[in-house]
């Protein structure tokens, strides 16, 4: 699951106060696998399942998240 950001919810982002993460509501987000149409994309719900039908790309309710994070030590 996950919670957006202040700025993500300012920009629009769908969330679902029935589930909560750190306290927050969570949000769903993109995945970068495609969906069973050629104008939709798999996605993670507001639950943490991911549907991998996938929703029409044109929709800007969900969020955006990092494939990874990288940290760089000195």
């Amino acid at each position: 699951m996950c919670s957006p950001t202040d700025y993500a919810v300012s920009q629009g982002v769908w969330t679902d106060a029935s589930k909560k993460t750190d306290g927050r509501a969570a949000c769903r987000w993109w995945l970068r696998s495609p969906g069973n149409y050629s104008d939709s994309a798999s996605y993670v719900d507001a639950g943490g399942l991911a549907d991998y039908r996938g929703y029409y790309v044109f929709d800007d309710y969900n969020a955006v998240r990092p494939a990874m994070w990288i940290q760089i030590s000195d």
